[in-house]
């Protein structure tokens, strides 16, 4: 796994280029995580070398760039994804599968679950393409919800500990706790809604 420490000096080599750059691969599949390359670009914005908020708007327009391709390319090619090279090294049958069953049981919010999902992301944005679970709009919506959750979080770890590695390291740790608590309230929240209305559904029908 490429190391921070790696990414920060590539992006101050290459600046917003390279830190847009690689998060949209990120979002096509590079097997680089996405929070790291967040951080890194925060890092950057920290030490000076670039606007924080250009930064924040590069970065969200990267990271739904990226996840708009993959859902794009899943919907334009259908089923026939799994027949292709590059899209057969994000969903092989076994995987579609389990994450069709995914959206028979949680429904689309699978999607905004995916976003916090490091190595199902793409398979995850390219099934919902396939299946066209959703419409684009709707699948911007959740993922743009999703994504200003967790960019905005590692662009901070990365701004505010720019000066001190040790810290930085720490808040990276309790920014991947903060992110999962926050998402499980928010899909406790979604579930106990969802079971809500089933009841209150079934007490009107009978």
């Amino acid at each position: 796994m490429i190391e921070l420490d790696t990414i920060i000096v590539f992006f101050q080599t290459y600046g917003y280029a390279a830190v847009f750059g690689m998060l949209l691969l990120c979002g096509l599949g590079l097997p680089v995580p996405e929070d790291i390359s967040i951080v890194a670009g925060g890092v950057l914005s920290g030490l000076g070398f670039t606007d924080i908020r250009v930064m924040g708007v590069g970065v969200m327009a990267s990271v739904l760039i990226g996840d708009g391709i993959i859902y794009f390319a899943g919907r334009y090619l259908g089923m026939k994804a799994l027949e292709y090279r590059f899209t057969r090294a994000l969903v092989n049958g076994p995987r579609f599968h389990a994450i069709q069953g995914w959206f028979g049981k949680y429904g689309r919010w699978v999607i905004f679950a995916g976003r916090f999902m490091p190595g199902f992301r793409s398979p995850i944005f390219l099934t919902t393409g396939i299946l066209r679970v959703v419409p684009p709009g709707a699948f911007f919506a959740i993922d743009g919800f999703a994504a200003l959750i967790s960019v905005p979080v590692w662009l901070a770890v990365g701004y505010f500990g720019a000066h001190n590695r040790e810290r930085l390291m720490e808040w990276m740790t309790q920014g991947h706790v903060a992110v999962g608590v926050l998402v499980g309230v928010i899909i406790i929240a979604i579930a106990i809604k969802m079971i809500i209305r089933r009841r209150l559904e079934a007490d009107s029908a009978s």
